[in-house]
């Protein structure tokens, strides 16, 4: 069983590797986006910056990381399964989920990179039951069945979001969106509500300093100045050893991780499939989180109650978070040094067993 599970690993994990140009780019592409053109964006709130149809470009955006998914889908079906139906039904599939019924028109869904993941979900379901014996003899009428059936869940899925949003309150999603990303989990999105910070930010508002900030440990004090740097899982520490380990590799991953967008490094690594990898992924901000709390509590720094864009790169964030306290930066800079640290035994493991698999 563990030798099967390790053998289609290693298939998905090469199928992405393979791709791994178009991921670069449609994550390039998408950090320009997010940074320098999206209203929120960091570089479009500090230059001011106007683009003509802006209203065009998210629309853009979400049509290449569909387009991406669609080629993932057909590559991973592909990599896993002989059959000759599968890439072309798990592609099927996955353009069935993107299509979403709004009353009377029909638009495609803009969930952006999330929309990978699900093809590397829907393809491996195609794989999986292409070696059945009766999708063998009845690949494509059930196939058919399969893509209608996957635009069916789709709607059923969208209303089901709609009715559950409307009943749960908000303050819940933060607390169970936050308590995941408190153990580095968060590692596909990154939440960015929490309860306190309003109230961190009317203190800060009305005093000199910030000292005296009511609630001084919170999601957004601890997690969000630094440890959510390259996205959840503080991917930005495993591009810094990539690059001290002179892989080409780790440019293409520069910008979206300096923008703290995660998706490029879990796919074009692929860091989400490296069982090395996912200690640090887990571990490493917990660490960076601690300490943080131990800087606060020894008032090394004050805490991180101003907001800043989402897309702001970690070490600037945190500085511009604290009023443009200097003694952040230096907090910051041992954060990431022990990220870098926390990774470098964990990449070099992983790095060595590429290296036996090419070779054996």
């Amino acid at each position: 069983m563990m030798r099967r599970f390790r053998a289609w690993r290693q298939r998905l994990a090469q199928a992405l590797v393979t791709l791994r140009p178009l991921i670069l780019v449609v994550g390039g592409l998408d950090a320009i986006y997010q940074a320098a053109i999206r209203r929120d964006g960091f570089l479009t709130q500090l230059y001011g910056l106007q683009w003509p149809l802006r209203s065009v470009w998210p629309a853009l955006d979400s049509l290449l990381w569909l387009a991406l998914s669609l080629v993932v889908a057909a590559r991973v079906a592909t990599a896993l399964t002989v059959a000759p139906s599968a890439p072309w039904l798990a592609a099927a599939s996955q353009l069935a989920m993107a299509i979403n019924l709004r009353g009377e028109t029909v638009v495609l869904a803009t969930s952006g990179p999330l929309r990978v993941f699900m093809a590397i979900v829907l393809a491996t379901g195609w794989a999986a039951f292409s070696r059945l014996p009766v999708a063998r003899a009845h690949a494509w009428s059930l196939g058919a069945g399969g893509v209608f059936g996957a635009f069916g869940l789709a709607q059923g899925l969208s209303q089901l979001r709609f009715w559950w949003q409307l009943a749960v309150p908000n303050a819940w999603w933060a607390w169970l969106s936050g308590g995941l990303t408190w153990l580095g989990g968060a590692i596909i999105s990154q939440p960015t509500a929490d309860p306190n910070a309003a109230t961190n930010l009317a203190y800060a508002l009305s005093h000199q300093n910030l000292s005296g900030v009511p609630r001084p440990v919170t999601f957004s004090t601890v997690f969000l100045p630094l440890a959510a740097m390259g996205g959840g899982g503080a991917l930005l520490a495993l591009v810094v050893v990539l690059l001290l380990k002179r892989r080409r590799v780790a440019w293409g991953l520069l910008l979206p991780t300096v923008v703290n967008l995660p998706t490029t490094a879990l796919l074009a690594v692929p860091a989400m499939l490296n069982p090395w990898l996912l200690a640090p992924m887990l571990g490493v901000p917990l660490m960076i989180q601690a300490w943080y709390a131990i800087a606060l509590w020894g008032h090394l720094m004050p805490p991180a109650v101003f907001p800043v864009p989402a897309t702001t790169p970690p070490l600037l964030g945190a500085w511009l978070a604290t009023n443009g306290d200097w003694r952040t930066l230096g907090v910051a800079l041992v954060a990431l040094g022990l990220a870098v640290a926390g990774y470098w035994p964990f990449v070099t493991r992983a790095l060595k067993e590429a290296r036996d698999n090419e070779m054996a």
